[in-house]
């Protein structure tokens, strides 16, 4: 959930256990995120399956054209501008880890808030 809708939710249940950080509501553990933006979903994890190697690829490369903006066009227009690592003396890290799950449809649920 977000931050606003855990700080709705600590009002009205009268939770001391519940910040706009996270805690556990109603005996639940409580993950906060502005990511979530207004929905608020719970998850039974007994039911989510895991495969992770632990495996990590590397890619180092010098000879590449990057755009160092948090936000990155895409697709790239004209007035895209990018930067040549070798023409700056910089390196480019690439790493890599591919996990997999699978989660029964029953296992999740949200909502979404629109009282907030």
């Amino acid at each position: 959930m977000s931050p606003r809708s855990a700080s709705a939710y600590a009002i009205a249940a009268n939770s001391e256990t519940l910040t706009v950080q996270g805690g556990t509501f109603l005996g639940l553990p409580a993950v906060v995120s502005a990511s979530a933006g207004a929905r608020v979903a719970m998850v039974d994890a007994g039911q989510l399956m895991v495969a992770d190697s632990g495996e990590l690829t590397f890619d180092v490369t010098r000879h590449a054209s990057v755009e160092m903006y948090r936000t990155a066009a895409s697709p790239p227009t004209a007035s895209t501008v990018l930067v040549n690592l070798w023409m700056h003396g910089l390196v480019g890290l690439k790493c890599e880890r591919t996990i997999n799950y699978k989660i029964k449809s029953s296992a999740a649920i949200y909502t979404v808030q629109s009282y907030l």
